[in-house]
Formats: C-alpha cells, structure tokens, sequence
C-alpha cells in the first residue's frame, strides 16, 4: 500500500535543506527565478524547446501553456496566449547543488550576461 494518496508527493530533503542560490541568484528576488511567462507561441510537442532572448543567449526551455493558450493552435491572442519557461540559472542550480551534477557544468562552457 503507497505512504501517500495518489497525487501527493515526499519533497527531497536536499531540496529543502538547499536555500542559498550562490551564483544563480537573483538579487532583485533574492532568490532565484525558477519560471517565467512569455508571449511566446508554442504548440503540442514543444515541451523542452529552447528559449532565447533578444541577443540570442539561452535563458531557458518552453514547458507548457497556460490554460488560455489551448485554444492557440488555432487561433493566437497575444493579449490571453502565454508560454511558461523553466529558468536557466534554476536548471543549472539543480544540477550542481541539487543532483550533484556539477562534473557535467565544468564541460560546459557557460557564459553570463549582467546587465
């Protein structure tokens, strides 16, 4: 018999325990930004497509849509149709300090833009 009912979930301790963003935080949230909405327009199958910025630098992957961009592969709203986007620094502070991945970012050639 499963510990929870079917759409609960146990939470990682180290994804408790980690509170300090290091290098990928944000100091105007003073946290770290872990998604974000654009007008961006995605269909079906877009999951995980990279995001870019006006300068062309990767900044995350579309996810999914809100609620009101169903509708969008018909018909495009930009005042309703909205993409959500896994942030960058998220995804590259849970490989290092929450998979212990941070072998795979040392391949890596990353480059930061502060504005």
């Amino acid at each position: 018999m499963p510990k929870y009912p079917p759409h609960s979930f146990e939470v990682e301790h180290s994804w408790l325990a980690a509170r300090d963003y290091h290098e990928y935080a944000d100091p105007t949230l003073n946290s770290i930004a872990i998604n974000y909405l654009t007008t961006v327009d995605i269909t079906g199958g877009n999951s995980g497509s990279p995001t870019l910025n006006s300068r062309a630098e990767f900044v995350g992957l579309a996810f999914d849509s809100v609620y009101e961009s169903v509708i969008g592969d018909w018909s495009y709203d930009p005042s309703m149709n909205r993409t959500i986007h896994v942030s960058s620094p998220y995804m590259l502070w849970t490989m290092k300090y929450i998979d212990g991945a941070g072998y795979l970012l040392d391949e890596m050639t990353l480059v930061t833009h502060q504005d």
